[in-house]
């Protein structure tokens, strides 16, 4: 190492180094007084370097008793020797709300054991923060409007197929199916426009039962998000599949046991397995219903949205090998 590279930094030099660091920075002493801020930070909060050096932060910027201590305890945290970060701080400028995140890491100088001094790094959430409340509110609306008419639908449907007897099966049938779909809006959409996790849809539609027969049933698989047409399609299937189980199959009194397991390959496709292993026979059934359209609307769904997805197997491979019998009652999908 030469002679000049082993010489201390330019005084000069490193203050014109702060200065130019495009984020904004605070150092402060062990009492919360300012010992400097670069020119990013006197800009975003409208003051000068000369009306900060020297004052406590909190008479510069006074805060609520009940934020403050937060803060301040923020702050000692960190003059053990830890780097603490606090999320989403609120606070006026200009009379106008603003958001910070506060990076706060302890300065060691050599031959120190403890910190003096903290460096104090600010990013403004404000703009996050205002997108994420505007989404959230567009969701909120979404949500009510579409709440507001799947309920429409309901009394149109009770008013057009009326009380008669024959009717009462098919309306109530439509009725369990409409109940289903405004379901997964709602856990689709939620209070944000994230779209839901595959295992909460399926908790959702299997929850009656998994508290009465924990032991018979298994869901399993990992986190995988869905959304939008995708996530309608794959709930309407596991609605009607579950109707189903609870009519015939293995959530009725059929013996056996039901596991709904998916898997998500490196593409980011995953793969979805509903299996009914039964000890009772299987009675084919006479002809193929909602639950089938529904698992083929899927592929239709996901298609259109740029993915792909699949049935994989005819209608005959929901039966056990050979016919009617015991055995396992299985529907396979993959989507992406």
């Amino acid at each position: 190492m030469d002679a000049k590279s082993s010489c201390p930094p330019d005084p000069l030099e490193t203050v014109a180094f702060f200065d130019a660091v495009q984020s904004p920075l605070l150092v402060l002493d062990r009492n919360h007084n300012v010992l400097d801020a670069n020119a990013c930070y006197c800009r975003l909060f409208g003051v000068t370097r000369a009306a900060l050096i020297g004052r406590n932060l909190f008479d510069a910027f006074p805060e609520a008793p009940s934020r403050q201590g937060s803060v301040r305890a923020a702050f000692d945290r960190a003059f053990t020797g830890e780097t603490v970060v606090l999320t989403r701080i609120e606070y006026a400028v200009a009379g106008a709300a603003r958001f910070f995140t506060l990076r706060v890491s302890p300065i060691l100088m050599p031959a120190e054991d403890l910190p003096d001094r903290l460096i104090v790094v600010v990013e403004d959430d404000t703009a996050i923060v205002k997108a994420e409340r505007m989404r959230d509110a567009v969701a909120g609306e979404l949500q009510h409007r579409i709440a507001n008419l799947v309920s429409l639908i309901a009394v149109i449907a009770k008013r057009t197929f009326g009380e008669r007897p024959e009717a009462k099966d098919v309306t109530a049938k439509f009725l369990a199916r409409l109940r289903a779909l405004g379901e997964t809006n709602r856990m689709v959409s939620g209070e944000t426009l994230d779209g839901t996790t595959l295992d909460r849809l399926a908790r959702g539609h299997l929850e009656p039962y998994l508290a009465s027969r924990p032991d018979q049933i298994e869901i399993s698989g990992p986190e995988v998000r869905v959304a939008g047409a995708l996530a309608q399609a794959l709930s309407m299937a596991i609605h009607e599949l579950t109707t189903n189980a609870a009519k015939h199959g293995v959530l009725g009194e059929v013996r056996g046991s039901l596991r709904l397991h998916w898997s998500q390959g490196k593409d980011g496709a995953f793969h979805l397995e509903w299996r009914e292993d039964r000890l009772d026979p299987i009675v084919p059934p006479a002809r193929t219903g909602f639950r089938d359209d529904a698992a083929g609307h899927g592929a239709t769904c996901a298609t259109r949205r740029g993915g792909g997805a699949s049935v994989r197997g005819p209608r005959p491979s929901l039966l056990p090998d050979g016919g009617a019998g015991c055995g396992a009652v299985a529907l396979r999908l993959t989507a992406h």
